[in-house]
């Protein structure tokens, strides 16, 4: 039993007698917006169908759109996760240029502003629940 003490004092003073390691800055970090959605039950193909709509307007208006995830084994249906460019999240905006770009290539895409508003409205139908994050990402070399 002594033995082993003196093993672990041994190791102990080890790892404490080490320079400390130099500090060192991330080459690269971001933020991401990380979006959890609950499906209503029996609804969840529609909102692919509806989601694949969204980023089709997206691409089209040449703006990201998330990452999407389906997470079939989890309290979550859905994660969307966005990048966050320059510390700034989209919804700091009442309407910002991407959302207003996206808006407009949703319309020409559903053909009329009732059809594309029509199709925002029964996505929010589908969604049972959700809720955000905000992540910090740090790239490390």
């Amino acid at each position: 039993m002594s033995s082993l003490i003196l093993v672990i004092i041994f190791l102990g003073t080890e790892v404490f007698s080490q320079e400390a390691p130099n500090s060192s800055k991330y080459n690269e970090s971001y933020l991401q917006e990380v979006v959890l959605v609950k499906i209503k039950p029996e609804k969840i193909t529609r909102a692919k169908e509806i989601i694949q709509l969204y980023q089709e307007a997206s691409k089209a208006a040449c703006i990201n759109y998330p990452e999407v995830y389906w997470l079939p084994n989890s309290d979550y249906d859905l994660m969307l996760i966005w990048k966050v460019k320059n510390g700034r999240l989209e919804n700091d905006w009442t309407k910002s240029p991407n959302s207003q770009k996206w808006w407009q290539e949703l319309l020409r895409q559903q053909g009329s502003e009732e059809n594309a508003k029509q199709l925002v409205d029964e996505y929010t139908r589908l969604v049972e629940q959700s809720t955000n994050y905000l992540s910090s990402v740090e790239v490390i070399p």
